[in-house]
């Protein structure tokens, strides 16, 4: 298998910032990937491209001579890659739009509806939908393979990639009635509530997600969590809820229509950590246009008739009231 562009962007990464840790982190995605993708790069040129400590690594006079090339070739593509696609969807309103499981639970039927009309002069959406994890839509739309990605907290200070805010979502508690009714005691949900629950996590710990933000929040407070598993499956999540074994922590969209039926019940986290902000995330080089005009204007009249008004979302951060599921099982 010969050498990709993900390998060279990796590589590029790691000069720019002089270590697995920080390009990973600069990137989005895990440091293995990194730490793997450059090692399989070694193995394709038969060359040592870095020199690894425990902290750092540079590189080799080798791999000096190689990043200017593999700048080259990964500015070269980025700019080809921009222009045929401008070129091969100008006037149409074909997009690829990718979502985090939960989000896409709370709007892909509404955004597929929306797209079949036509609407101020642009052509109705022929829309395809990829579902992923928060670290695999960054990868898609650094790689160009997605259009466009509504996901979770994208920084204004990315340099790779553009997010327009939508709203606040907290991140919920969630369990079966009767654990609810066992395990929770009065007063705000934080962290010392959310230990008493026996846990699973609906992403690796290892990825950008639920998982690792309540990880790393409970070590930073110092507080044990009874954590049995880690998961990134929506048919397994809804099935250990709904089976009154474990609890979980994270967004509510995959199992809202649960939480609004009363098979499942959930409390909003109130912890400033706990809410993420949703985002129209494109490629920082990408060209709006009229396409993606249209669909951020489809999600944000999501938003504003039917997420916000039912309190899942919120229009700022800080907000801990309970959204309001009667309304939502209404709007839906």
């Amino acid at each position: 298998m010969g050498m990709t562009l993900t390998q060279l962007g990796h590589l590029v990464a790691v000069a720019r910032t002089g270590s697995f840790s920080a390009a990973a982190r600069a990137l989005g995605v895990a440091q293995s990937a990194v730490s793997q993708s450059i090692a399989a790069l070694e193995v394709d040129l038969d060359v040592k491209l870095l020199d690894r400590t425990p902290r750092s690594c540079r590189l080799t006079p080798l791999g000096e001579q190689f990043l200017a090339d593999a700048q080259r070739i990964v500015r070269d593509a980025e700019d080809s890659r921009q222009r045929i696609r401008r070129a091969g969807r100008a006037g149409e309103g074909r997009l690829v739009l990718g979502l985090t499981g939960g989000l896409s639970g709370l709007l892909t039927e509404k955004l597929l509806g929306y797209a079949k009309a036509e609407k101020a002069g642009v052509a109705a959406l022929d829309l395809a939908i990829v579902e992923g994890s928060v670290g695999r839509l960054r990868e898609l739309l650094l790689e160009d393979r997605i259009d466009c990605a509504i996901t979770y907290d994208v920084a204004e200070s990315d340099p790779h990639l553009r997010g327009r805010l939508i709203a606040f979502e907290p991140m919920q508690l969630v369990a079966h009635p009767h654990t609810m009714a066992r395990l929770l005691r009065p007063g705000p949900v934080d962290l010392s509530q959310i230990a008493r629950f026996p846990l699973f996590l609906p992403s690796l710990k290892r990825e950008h997600g639920a998982g690792r933000l309540l990880a790393r929040e409970a070590e930073k407070g110092g507080v044990t969590l009874d954590v049995r598993h880690e998961l990134q499956s929506t048919s397994l999540i809804r099935r250990l809820l709904v089976q009154d074994k474990l609890a979980m922590v994270g967004g509510i969209g995959a199992i809202a229509d649960e939480v609004a039926s009363h098979a499942l019940e959930a409390r909003v986290v109130e912890l400033p950590a706990f809410t993420r902000a949703v985002c129209f995330a494109t490629h920082a080089s990408r060209q709006q246009g009229p396409a993606l005009d249209r669909l951020l204007q489809d999600v944000e009249r999501i938003a504003a008739e039917f997420l916000l008004p039912a309190g899942l979302w919120q229009a700022t951060r800080g907000v801990y009231s309970p959204p309001d599921y009667a309304l939502f099982r209404k709007l839906r």
